[in-house]
């Protein structure tokens, strides 16, 4: 009979996790990934395979880890622009927490989305369902936007700031910095304005 491994899976993925998130993944070494992970490396193999496929567990970790973030930070406001202020400030909480700087996600793509596949085709699957969960957010938020926005313009340009903030903050913007940001794409939607 086999011993059962005595580990719990989230928790060690979260410590490899901070050790790709710090050196990414060519810099990171099985050595490395056993001493974060603390489990002998037959355990590693065993459970997650090889330090790629062990990557992989990670990215659908981190992947998960923020969209119940996203989801919990939004369902807390009503109003459109607040919501989606609270998506901005996800990623500030995420890297306060764990006291890394950016996104895994786009620094993944920024290191592997060209020479390797399987990668790519991750981040691209998450990117899809981040952006179609922005697309929902303005979709129930629509009454507060002119009558004739496209949705899917606004929710394309909103990623697309969501993911420079997050290159911004790998190279050190501050956080009033990465705010300001924030508050300036949100401030130029094509909001429905008062009449006064």
């Amino acid at each position: 009979m086999s011993r059962t491994k005595e580990f719990n899976k989230d928790e060690v993925l979260e410590q490899a996790m901070n050790v790709f998130w710090k050196q990414g993944y060519a810099n990171t070494s099985m050595q490395e990934l056993v001493n974060a992970m603390q489990i002998n490396r037959g355990s590693i193999y065993a459970t997650f395979g090889d330090k790629h496929a062990l990557f992989v567990y990670v990215l659908d970790f981190y992947h998960r880890y923020l969209e119940k973030e996203m989801f919990e930070a939004t369902k807390q406001s009503n109003d459109l622009g607040s919501q989606l202020n609270d998506i901005f400030n996800v990623f500030l909480k995420i890297n306060d927490k764990f006291q890394i700087k950016g996104c895994l996600i786009v620094n993944s793509a920024t290191e592997l989305g060209q020479i390797d596949s399987e990668i790519k085709k991750i981040i691209e699957d998450y990117m899809h369902q981040e952006l179609n969960f922005i697309l929902n957010i303005l979709d129930r938020g629509r009454s507060e936007l002119c009558k004739n926005t496209q949705l899917e313009s606004i929710a394309k340009r909103f990623q697309i700031a969501l993911i420079g903030m997050r290159v911004s903050a790998s190279i050190g913007a501050s956080e009033s910095e990465l705010k300001s940001i924030a508050e300036d794409v949100i401030e130029t939607l094509p909001w429905k304005r008062t009449e006064v």
